[in-house]
C-alpha cells in the first residue's frame, strides 16, 4: 500500500504548488461519482459556470490547508450532483437545467 505521505513527498520534489491529489483503490464508488461530476460539467454550461465562479471566489482566500478549500466547495458540488443524478435517473436531457 502506498501512503499519502509517500506520495506527497514524491510530488514535492516536482512542484512548489499546493495540490489536492485523489487516490482511490480500484472499484471504489467515489471514482464513479467524480467521473459523473466531471462529465456533467462538460455538458452543462450553467453548472460549469456556477462551479467555476465559486472556485474563483474561494481561490481568493488564504487557506491553512487545501482540504479547507475543498470542504468549502461541498455545498455547490452537492447541488450540482443532485441535478446530475436526477438527469441520469430520469434520462432528462442535461440542457433542461440551463
Amino acid at each position: 500500500m502506498i501512503s499519502e505521505q509517500s506520495v506527497t513527498k514524491k510530488l514535492d520534489q516536482y512542484t512548489d504548488t499546493d495540490i489536492n491529489l485523489h487516490v482511490f483503490s480500484s472499484g471504489t464508488s467515489e471514482i464513479d461519482r467524480m467521473l459523473r461530476f466531471r462529465d456533467w460539467l462538460r455538458t452543462n454550461d450553467a453548472d460549469r459556470d456556477k462551479y467555476a465562479q465559486v472556485k474563483r471566489n474561494l481561490a481568493k482566500n488564504k487557506w491553512r490547508h487545501v482540504q479547507h478549500y475543498a470542504d468549502a466547495k461541498t455545498s455547490i458540488i452537492q447541488k450540482i450532483m443532485e441535478r446530475a443524478s436526477l438527469n441520469l435517473e430520469n434520462g432528462i436531457p442535461e440542457k433542461i437545467f440551463l
